[in-house]
Parts: structure tokens; sequence; C-alpha cells
């Protein structure tokens, strides 16, 4: 399983905690939980994407690769 993937599943698994939940305090902490592991995983997804791509076409669209 991929880390984006592994991310989306704590969360997931947070949220569940959360409807199960009838505290007020846990339930919003078990949110609180979900949203950053959903966090993670937008940052992992975007990370794992640039590495998954061919190697140099992550600086073709950057100033680093534009020589004046």
């Amino acid at each position: 399983m991929n880390p984006p993937d592994e991310f989306r599943k704590h969360a997931a698994e947070c949220m569940r905690m959360a409807a199960a939940t009838r505290n007020a305090k846990e339930k919003a902490a078990w949110t609180g939980l979900a949203q950053r592991w959903t966090a993670c995983a937008a940052v992992s997804e975007a990370r794992y994407a640039v590495a998954r791509q061919p190697k140099g076409a992550a600086q073709r669209g950057s100033s680093a690769a534009v020589r004046i």
C-alpha cells in the first residue's frame, strides 16, 4: 500500500471512531485527527506523484530548467 492510501485508511478509521463516540470533545478530537491524516495524504500524494515522474520531468516546468 502506498503512503497516501495508508494515510487515507487512518483518516477513515478516525472518522469511524468519531461516529462511534457520543462525547463531543472526543468526537472533535477524532475528527481533527482525521483531517490531519487527510492533509498528510494530500501532501504525500503530491510528493508520490512527483517521485513517479520520469527523471527530469519535474524540472521541465520550473525556473530551474530555464537558462538565461
